[in-house]
Formats: structure tokens, sequence, C-alpha cells
């Protein structure tokens, strides 16, 4: 049997318009053995009444209530529901978006089965008005961000495996966090808690997974993503300088996590300085994309700065691809 406690960890912010599609998404649930940890962010529209009014004729057992006076923003907030889960497998919800029925049942199925220490799963997108815009979030995004699942071995139809990935491709690995599910021990070295400087889980926890184990991914659609004018990736252009830093964030949490925690994993345990290294390029190559305006003679500055030390080599042609794919708009 697999019927094992869930947590289920739901962070709203200005959602008054979907609470009542995304719990109902939860009470909906085959599987029944969870708690709902329930976190609103300080919104600043009526959603915290909605919650309140959600619940006057339901039960609260095994639900937690967390209504911020302050705006502590995504991982913060995740932070304070995570440190409250008693369940030995985390699943996270957004307060926009929604569980199908099935969700939790058909990724126990595949911890039970795999015994994986992380699952993904595809996402229809859906509108405001539960409109279908994709049958699928990761096969039909237009982002570089979100080709993951490519890495991997493919299992059967529907599932595809990660397994002491190549160690450079383990470094960028991540999935959208909306669509995780996870063993809470695997953050137990860290102390059930994440970087508070990260912007979101979607990176980080993957990665952490990856390196105590097996990740398993489905295609099946077991959420609704809703896509709307609030979403952090789609419902605003981001600034380059905003998402380069988050990036690196990122980045900064992996070394960290490398440099002070035991791998159980042999084969990245053998490559941890090569990961760091690797890393700390990609955050020096990062760093340079940030300003646009330089002059020519700034970036053959750079150049020279790339062949004189130990981050040349392929770092110079990504360089020099992002000078001929960035006008200097310094006049």
């Amino acid at each position: 049997m697999y019927q094992k406690k869930v947590s289920i960890l739901v962070l709203f912010y200005n959602h008054e318009k979907f609470v009542k599609d995304c719990l109902d998404s939860i009470y909906e649930q085959t599987y029944k053995d969870y708690e709902v940890l329930i976190r609103d962010d300080a919104s600043t529209d009526n959603t915290r009444n909605e919650i309140e009014n959600y619940y006057k004729n339901k039960s609260k057992h095994n639900v937690d209530f967390d209504f911020g006076d302050e705006n502590l923003g995504i991982v913060k907030s995740y932070n304070i529901l995570l440190s409250k889960a008693k369940g030995d497998y985390i699943f996270g919800l957004a307060g926009d978006d929604m569980y199908c029925p099935n969700r939790i049942s058909r990724a126990m199925e595949i911890f039970n089965q795999y015994k994986c220490s992380l699952v993904a799963n595809d996402a229809k997108i859906i509108n405001e008005n539960k409109e279908i815009l994709s049958d699928s979030f990761y096969y039909k995004s237009k982002r570089e961000y979100f080709k993951t699942i490519d890495l991997g071995d493919i299992l059967n139809n529907n599932l595809i495996i990660f397994n002491n990935l190549n160690f450079r491709k383990a470094i960028g690995f991540l999935f959208g966090g909306f669509g995780i599910a996870y063993k809470k021990d695997i953050l137990q070295d860290i102390g059930y808690a994440l970087p508070d400087y990260l912007k979101n889980e979607d990176s980080f926890i993957p990665f952490i997974a990856l390196l105590k184990g097996k990740i398993i991914f489905t295609k099946e659609t077991l959420q609704k993503y809703r896509m709307h004018n609030n979403n952090f990736y789609f419902g605003k252009k981001i600034d380059n300088k905003i998402m380069v830093n988050s990036l690196n964030e990122n980045y900064n949490a992996k070394i960290e996590y490398l440099k002070n925690y035991a791998l159980e994993n042999q084969y990245y345990n053998k490559k941890r300085r090569k990961m760091i290294k690797v890393i700390e390029k990609q955050i020096f190559i990062n760093n340079l994309t940030l300003n646009e305006n330089w002059t020519f003679l700034s970036r053959l500055k750079i150049i020279k700065k790339l062949l004189s030390n130990s981050y040349g080599g392929r770092l110079i042609f990504k360089y020099l691809w992002f000078c001929l794919t960035h006008k200097n708009t310094n006049k």
C-alpha cells in the first residue's frame, strides 16, 4: 500500500477569484490521507475573506491557516508552511491553480512503484474563466526554460526517468514548481527550509531531489495551471536583470549545498568540485549579460579578462554570441 500522509502547501496572494476552484480541487481528490496548510501572503484584495467564507460550513480538521500581515514572497511563505508539515510527502498548490481528482493518487502510485525522490507532472493551461488554452504546459511551451524533460530517459509512453543525469545538465535542472511532489526527507539536511533569498522553488528542490535519488516525470496532465495577468512568468514581461539575478540566486544556493552537505549519490559526489566550478562560470557569464550599454572597447576588455583566467574557453564563445545578439545602446 502507498497510503502515506501527504501535506498540501497552498499559497495565496491576491487570488480572491480563484479560492473556491483551488480548494474544491483538493477536496475532490481520490486520495484522502492528507493535511491542508494554507497561507495568504498579505493579499491586498478579498482573498482572506474568501478563504474564511469557504470554511464556514466545512470541517477544519487537518487544516492549518496562516494569514500573513506582511507580504513575504513565495519562498519565505513556503518555508512557513513547510515548517508545519507533518506528511511524508510534500505537494504544492498555488492559489490560482487546480488539481485534477487523481493528482495525488497518481503521484503516490509512482512514488511507490519507482522509489523516487520527486515526481513531476504536466498540466493543462487555463485562463481566468477555466477555458483551456493548451493541453500541455511543457510540450507546447516556447520557453527553453522548460525543456528539462528532454534530458531524461523514456520508461514508457507516459513516464520519463532522470537518474545520474550528466553533472553539467544537472546544474540547470528544474521543473515548474506547480507540478512537483517530493519526499519530505530530501530536505532534512537543510532543516526542512529553502534558502529564503530564493524567488521560487522550481529549480532548487528538483536539484536536491536529483542529488538524492531518481526523479520521475509523467506526461499525464494532473493539474490545471492558470495563466492570467498576475502570473510571475506568463502574466508580464520579466525584466532581464530580475531574471538573471533570480537564476544566480538559485545557482548560489546550489553551490552552498554542494559545499556543505554530503551527497549520497556517488556519481555526483565525485563530480562535486567540477559542478561548483561550472556553476561559478555560469554566474560569471550571467553577470556579463546584465549590462547591455557597454561600448565596444568595454566588451574587448571583458574578452581579454576571459582569455587571461580559467573562465575562458567555452565562455568566450558564449560572450561573443551575447555581443552579436545584443546591440550596443551606448551612443
